[in-house]
C-alpha cells in the first residue's frame, strides 16, 4: 500500500488498487491515541469492529447477529470505555488534519465555519456525565444533547472537518471562537472569512476577531427598536451600528442588509432581506450573502455524520465522542479520494467530479471490506444458536 508523511504523521494513501479503508482508518487512530492493550484479545481488531459498525449505522451487537468473529459487544465496550477523553480532545485536530493536510496548504487562505453539532440524549441530566449534557431547542422529542464545536473548511471542494470539541455545560461560545482561531493558527492558515451563525453573536467575539484581524460574517440579531429601524430600508446597504452588552462594553459593527423583491416566487410578493454583522469583507450585500451561503455546506456535512455512525446506549461522552469522531476521520477520508482520484485534469481552479463518487459509495466500499474481514452467520449457524 503507498503510503505518504504528512506533518511528521504517515497516512494511507486512500483510493488506490490494495487499499485498506478500514485498515487505513484504524492506523490513523493507533498513531495519535493510546489505545488500551490485551494479551487475550486483538485490541486492532475492536477498532476494525468498530469501524464496520460505524459504516453498517448500527451497534456492534447488531453486526454480531449477522457476521462472525468480531469481539463481542461486552468486549468491545470494555476496550471503548478506556479510552482517554482528554487525548482524544487533544489529538482530534491531528487526527483530522493527517487526511485533510493534502488538501489544504499551509500559508494558504481558506474560508470556515464554526458550528456546534448535536445528539440527542435521552435520560436523566445527572450522574458523573452530566456536565456533558447541554440544553436546547426541541428536536427528536428531547431538550438534551450531547454537542459538538466544529471547525469547517467550506471552501469548494474543500469540505473538510478540522476541529471537534465536546461542549460542555457553562462553556462560552467566546472560548470556543478562539479555540478554532488558535487551531488555524497552528496549521499556518489564513482566513478568507470566517461564518458563524447567531449563537456566536455577541460583543466579546466581535471585539476578539476584530481584534485579531479575523475576517467574519454572521446574521443579524434582531435586539433593539433603533437596529429595527435601520434594517427596514428598502434599498441595499451598509451601515455602523455600535452594539452593547449587560456590562456596558461596546462594539462597533458594520452591517450590511442585503433586501431583495421576491416578484411572485413561489406566490409570494413584497421584500425579503438578509443581513450581516461583516468585518474584513467587501460590503457588497449580494456578494456577501452568496459568501455566507457556503456555510451552508456545514449542515450537509452533519447530515452525512449519520449515515455511517455506530449507535449505542451509553451515556460515556468518551465512547459517544469517539464515535462522532469517526464520522468526521470517514468524511474527511472521502473529500481526500475525491480530491485525487476524481479531479478534473486541466489547467486552472480544480474541479471534482462529485457525482461520481458519493459519500453512500464509499460507505459501501468500507461495507464490502468488512464482509471480507468478518464472515457472515450463515442460516444454519443462526438456527443452530437459536
Amino acid at each position: 500500500m503507498e503510503s505518504i508523511s504528512i506533518n511528521g504523521h504517515i497516512a494511507k494513501t486512500f483510493g488506490y488498487d490494495g487499499c485498506s479503508y478500514i485498515g487505513g482508518i484504524v492506523t490513523i487512530l493507533n498513531r495519535n491515541l493510546t489505545m488500551p492493550e490485551s494479551n487475550r484479545i486483538d485490541v486492532e481488531n475492536v477498532f476494525n469492529a468498530t469501524v464496520f459498525a460505524a459504516a453498517s449505522n448500527t451497534t456492534i451487537s447488531g453486526v454480531q447477529q449477522s457476521f462472525a468473529g468480531l469481539p463481542s459487544n461486552k468486549t468491545c465496550l470494555s476496550y471503548l470505555h478506556e479510552l482517554d477523553l482528554n487525548e482524544m480532545i487533544e489529538s482530534n485536530g491531528e487526527i483530522l488534519h493527517s487526511i485533510a493536510g493534502e488538501i489544504i496548504k499551509p500559508g494558504k487562505s481558506y474560508s470556515f465555519a464554526i458550528d456546534i453539532v448535536q445528539d440527542p440524549y435521552y435520560g436523566e441530566r445527572d450522574g458523573d456525565y452530566a456536565e456533558y449534557i447541554t440544553g436546547g431547542k426541541r428536536k427528536a422529542s428531547t431538550n438534551y444533547f450531547y454537542s459538538y464545536l466544529t471547525l469547517y473548511v467550506c471552501d469548494d471542494y474543500r469540505r473538510l472537518t478540522l476541529l471537534a470539541i465536546p461542549w460542555k455545560k457553562g462553556m462560552k461560545m467566546i472560548d470556543g471562537v478562539k479555540e478554532c482561531i488558535e487551531r488555524i493558527r497552528v496549521l499556518d492558515l489564513g482566513v478568507k472569512c470566517l461564518c458563524m451563525d447567531r449563537g456566536f453573536y455577541s460583543v466579546d467575539t466581535f471585539q476578539y476577531l476584530q481584534q485579531n484581524n479575523v475576517p467574519y460574517i454572521v446574521p443579524v440579531k434582531e435586539m433593539g427598536e433603533e437596529l429595527k429601524e435601520l434594517l427596514s430600508s428598502d434599498a441595499s446597504g451598509h451601515f455602523i451600528y455600535t452594539m452593547h452588552n449587560s456590562i456596558k462594553n461596546s462594539v462597533d459593527l458594520t452591517i450590511c442588509n442585503c433586501v431583495f423583491y421576491l416578484k411572485g416566487k413561489n406566490g409570494v410578493h413584497g421584500k425579503d432581506s438578509h443581513a450581516f454583522v461583516i468585518f474584513g469583507i467587501d460590503p457588497k450585500p449580494r456578494r456577501v450573502r452568496g459568501q455566507y451561503s457556503r456555510r451552508f455546506g456545514i449542515e450537509s456535512s452533519y447530515r452525512l455524520k449519520n449515515i455511517p455512525k455506530a449507535w449505542t446506549t451509553s451515556h460515556d461522552p468518551a465512547i459517544r465522542f469517539f464515535y462522532i469522531l469517526l464520522t468526521f476521520i470517514m468524511q474527511n477520508i472521502w473529500i481526500y479520494i475525491q480530491w485525487k482520484r476524481f479531479a478534473k485534469k486541466q489547467r486552472g481552479p480544480k474541479v471534482i467530479y462529485t457525482k461520481r463518487f458519493s459519500f453512500k459509495h464509499f460507505i459501501s466500499l468500507i461495507l464490502d471490506e468488512g464482509r471480507d474481514f468478518f464472515t457472515i452467520v450463515s442460516i444454519d449457524t443462526i438456527a443452530t444458536s437459536g
